[in-house]
């Protein structure tokens, strides 16, 4: 496979190239369209950071597409004593928040929300992890704030809010590998798993809920 980014006057690119059938739904959940034996990601040509992008994918697209597992336990540790580090609270959630509280499924990524002042301080503290920008978006529907880390060959989505907690209004307290954890509530999960349509997830928030 090759990956490179290009820019020309449609936008800036990455793009992966010649990948392997088992690799294309790997490729496609990370947002690429495919053209022919080509996949593409698209960002407008004023994409930010790009001196700091293009030599992280570079260096780390070919490690995350030609993974065999996700060693989430890795990056989540690197990114917890980052964030105690530097002083970014930060919750979780996603499928990591629902494993995190009892409910057996298998995160291909982790997702995480921050605040919008602790958004813009992470881009110099993750730099070396950051593959897509930490940027305000105003064509994303839902949040604004966006931006990827890839750390232990892991996608980490960084999302932040105009008001901590603006979107996430129930949390569970976890403590994982001595870390303290915020993690979205599984009820709250539950609705969300249920709104887009995700049923074997409902399946299995539902039936830890009645174990409970």
């Amino acid at each position: 496979m090759k990956f490179y980014c290009k820019q020309d006057d449609d936008g800036f690119f990455y793009i992966i190239e010649d990948a392997p059938d088992e690799r294309h739904d790997l490729i496609r959940a990370a947002f690429f369209s495919q053209q022919g034996n080509t996949f593409l990601k698209w960002y407008p040509k004023n994409m930010p950071d790009k001196e700091i992008i293009i030599p992280n994918y570079e260096r780390l697209a070919p490690k995350i597409f030609t993974r065999n597992s996700v060693n989430w336990e890795g990056a989540l540790d690197v990114f917890c004593r980052l964030a105690k580090k530097h002083s970014i609270s930060f919750i979780i959630t996603g499928s990591l928040s629902v494993l995190m509280q009892g409910v057996k499924i298998n995160p291909t990524d982790i997702d995480i929300v921050v605040d919008v002042s602790d958004f813009d301080r992470m881009k110099s503290i993750f730099s070396k992890y950051t593959i897509e920008p930490l940027m305000y978006n105003d064509s994303l529907l839902l949040v604004k704030y966006f931006g990827r880390l890839c750390i232990e060959n892991v996608w980490i989505d960084i999302s932040a809010f105009p008001k901590k907690g603006y979107e996430i209004n129930h949390i569970d307290i976890k403590c994982w590998n001595g870390h303290i954890l915020y993690v979205q509530s599984l009820i709250e999960c539950l609705g969300i798993y249920k709104a887009i349509g995700k049923e074997e997830y409902v399946m299995e928030i539902e039936e830890c809920l009645r174990k409970s």
